[in-house]
């Protein structure tokens, strides 16, 4: 059971989910896909308060995604939601609570490896944005592999039909920001807050 602290910090993040998510600060938009920074409000909650906090942050940014999809203001999710609305809640909102849960999990077993040392806070943090990379795309390639192959065949083709290269390719230099920004950020901030709210 969280106490007054833990759920104060709890609140706190999920609001910074939604602000962000409203900003530029949450998605960067580059061509079809967007570099998100909102994994690094999760992971600082999966890594400050556990597995199940974080899969609560996760299906925060989960939703924020599909409102996003909803809305249309995200081109590949609007596509995903146009074409069907339960495959892309599960694209958008089941990857990310899978993040933020094995988040979690790492960071509890680096923990018992290393300690609170610096890291477990930066293997942590790194899986976050990897986990949402893999994540994301395998659940988009899983549900949605026709609408991905008709939209983007000419990728598809240059990979030479091979999945993991075709990811490579479509998330990009994307996917390398995304995860620098985030395990810097997040480490930093991580490792800074966990002594003031675990004594």
């Amino acid at each position: 059971m969280m106490n007054t602290k833990k759920l104060v910090t709890c609140g706190l993040l999920i609001a910074i989910i939604v602000i962000m998510s409203l900003t530029p600060l949450g998605y960067l938009k580059v061509g079809a896909l967007s570099i998100t920074f909102l994994t690094i409000p999760v992971m600082i909650g999966a890594i400050l308060l556990g597995p199940g906090v974080g899969a609560l942050l996760g299906l925060t940014f989960g939703l924020t995604s599909y409102f996003q999809a909803m809305s249309g203001t995200s081109p590949l999710g609007a596509l995903m939601f146009t074409t069907n609305p339960f495959l892309a809640f599960i694209v958008c909102v089941v990857s990310r609570v899978l993040v933020g849960f094995f988040c979690g999990l790492i960071f509890k077993g680096m923990k018992k490896a290393f300690g609170t040392k610096i890291p477990s806070f930066v293997v942590a943090a790194l899986s976050a944005p990897v986990l949402n990379t893999i994540l994301f795309m395998s659940t988009l390639l899983l549900c949605f592999y026709s609408l991905v192959a008709e939209k983007y065949g000419a990728v598809l083709d240059k990979a030479h039909g091979n999945l993991i290269v075709f990811v490579a390719i479509f998330v990009g230099i994307n996917a390398v920001v995304e995860a620098v920004v985030c395990t810097i950020v997040g480490s930093a901030v991580s490792k800074a807050v966990y002594k003031s709210i675990n004594k």
